[in-house]
């Protein structure tokens, strides 16, 4: 029988990840879901509930590169993403399609009319909607995961932005202090952006078999290690690029461990370790991405592409424009005419007309 699960605000915001629990099922998310994720973003005072609702706007985002939102993205887990829109012919004429609960409810309840045949199913933390859901014939369930923030944006969160800016002198020396902390593992299927060059997955095995009997005779080769973590990255990309979202989750964990043995044998190489802070990024590990590029600009303040990767997580995942900035400007300093220097110069203009507009 088709499952067809409806999802309620509530439960993304509680678990932005919510949307790949459930395999072998049709994920529905009801317009008006998303028009009271825009409103949550700007208009509540929580900065967790605020980031949460960006999360979920931002994995939207990445998966329509991948197709239709509205038709449907298929995942690797057998299940299938969509948005449905609010369609006022059929609609439930017990409810009001003013109410964002009611037009959730109606979704519901459309999608049980257009399939006999299906299992629907409204998941909701709400109990107000749990029993009016009941009342309408509704099979109802809860999402019980709690989605966790990592320690970086908890102490974010206690110490606000400005104390944070102020303090971004010691943010080094207290990220290697609690270094054994920052072990919290988020999944997140991010899409890994777009670039690197497309190879068959069969080179990609050959060529991983080939560095793993290399380090059989060599497994101190700093070199092999690093090669071997850059294999899975790419091929990690691969699998994402079709969707294979679990199997490229494999590839980033065995690329972490890859560039781990490498950085066992060259603990100040900048590029191993801004490689596994990426790695660790595609995973969702936020706060281990981050140490580990404050950890690459320590050892090494020259090597440009640390600096630039950590302006980009402060900026665009913690929206700390003040850290940012100045990982930009390191960055611009040290690469004027790199590859990510138009970038740089863009998104430093932009913070700089964003506070002369918030000091008029």
């Amino acid at each position: 029988m088709k499952t067809i699960v409806v999802i309620d605000t509530n439960v993304l915001l509680s678990d932005p990840n919510a949307l790949f629990v459930y395999a072998e099922a049709e994920i529905v998310v009801p317009q008006i879901v998303l028009s009271e994720l825009d409103k949550i973003k700007v208009a509540r005072n929580d900065r967790e509930v605020r980031w949460r609702g960006r999360e979920i706007s931002r994995i939207l985002f990445d998966l329509s590169n991948y197709g239709d939102l509205t038709g449907g993205i298929a995942l690797d887990n057998n299940s299938v993403i969509r948005v449905a829109p609010y369609v006022a012919e059929g609609f439930p004429e017990n409810l009001s399609p003013k109410t964002a609960d009611d037009r959730i409810l109606g979704c519901a309840l459309q999608a049980m009319k257009q399939n006999p045949d299906a299992r629907v199913v409204l998941l909701t933390n709400d109990l107000n909607m749990l029993l009016k859901a009941q009342t309408l014939g509704i099979e109802v369930q809860r999402h019980e995961n709690q989605f966790k923030l990592g320690l970086w944006r908890r102490l974010k969160g206690k110490l606000g932005s400005k104390r944070l800016a102020l303090g971004w002198v010691t943010v080094p020396l207290v990220l290697l202090a609690i270094f054994a902390g920052l072990w919290l593992y988020v999944p997140s299927p991010l899409p890994i952006p777009a670039g690197s060059p497309v190879i068959e997955t069969s080179s990609f095995a050959l060529k991983e078999v080939e560095y793993l009997n290399s380090l059989k005779t060599a497994p101190n080769d700093f070199h092999v290690w690093f090669q071997l973590g850059q294999l899975y990255m790419n091929w990690a990309q691969q699998l994402q690029s079709n969707a294979q979202f679990d199997s490229a989750t494999q590839k980033l964990n065995a690329a972490v461990d890859a560039f781990k043995h490498a950085l066992d044998r060259d603990p100040g190489n900048a590029a191993a370790r801004t490689n596994l802070g990426n790695a660790y990024y595609y995973l969702g590990n936020i706060d281990e991405a981050i140490s580990q590029y404050v950890q690459s600009v320590s050892y090494d303040p020259n090597y440009a592409l640390a600096h630039f990767d950590l302006a980009y997580v402060l900026l665009n995942d913690l929206r700390d424009t003040n850290g940012a900035a100045k990982q930009f400007e390191a960055y611009l300093k040290l690469e004027p005419t790199g590859a990510n220097s138009d970038y740089s110069r863009q998104k430093l203009q932009e913070i700089k007309a964003s506070r002369q507009a918030d000091a008029q």
